[in-house]
């Protein structure tokens, strides 16, 4: 029985396109105008890793942690007025799939405050085995180290998981950890690069006949 693990923002919840709207809103404080291209450059790393580059890009004075503060406090305002918006077919997926026994995990560069409010939000929170967030591992995708952790605690090797993903990194850290690896392309999440992975599916229903071979 295959064991997956899955990303979360933009395949679980889709908030990808709601992140960086309040990303660009926070960097507006500071002087800084960008629009959803270059935030979208982002998706799939930690909110370290984003408040680094874009302070160095930009030649910001501010620092990470106010940066940090100030996207975090522009995602609250959208969260606190629209709610969590689940990826359609997801959830239904998630249930599926721990009923047949499979084990599940969440490797997502959000942080574990934020892993726990969704999956709390969407009362799947039980159905995972293990929950690892970017905070927990050195490297951000797309380095691997997420998903070896994820495999670590899962006990299982990279030839019996699965990854689903939505990003260009995470396919590719995915990819780098020996995982077969879903792309999911959702168009909220930019234009991202899913050529690596093995397998490429529109919707969360294209899913299950894949992880059921």
């Amino acid at each position: 029985m295959k064991s997956v693990i899955f990303d979360m923002d933009g395949v679980i919840v889709d908030s990808e396109y709601d992140h960086a709207i309040a990303d660009i809103e926070a960097l507006k404080r500071y002087g800084v105008m960008v629009d959803m291209e270059y935030v979208y450059r982002f998706v799939g790393t930690t909110i370290t890793h984003m408040a680094d580059i874009i302070i160095k890009e930009n030649h910001m004075s501010v620092s990470r942690n106010k940066l940090i503060a100030a996207f975090e406090e522009e995602k609250e305002k959208i969260t606190a007025s629209s709610g969590y918006r689940p990826v359609e077919g997801t959830v239904e997926l998630i249930h599926t799939l721990k009923e047949r026994g499979h084990k599940l995990a969440i490797a997502s560069s959000s942080t574990p405050v934020d892993i726990q409010k969704v999956t709390d939000y969407f009362h799947i929170s039980d159905c995972f085995d293990e929950v690892v967030s970017g905070s927990y591992v050195k490297n951000p995708k797309p380095a691997p180290d997420i998903f070896l952790r994820a495999m670590e605690l899962l006990h299982e090797t990279a030839d019996n998981c699965f990854v689903i993903e939505d990003s260009t990194v995470g396919v590719a850290a995915a990819r780098t950890a020996g995982i077969t690896t879903i792309g999911f392309i959702n168009p909220h999440s930019g234009k991202q690069d899913l050529s690596k992975a093995n397998h490429i599916v529109l919707s969360m229903s294209d899913c299950l006949p894949i992880l059921s071979r």
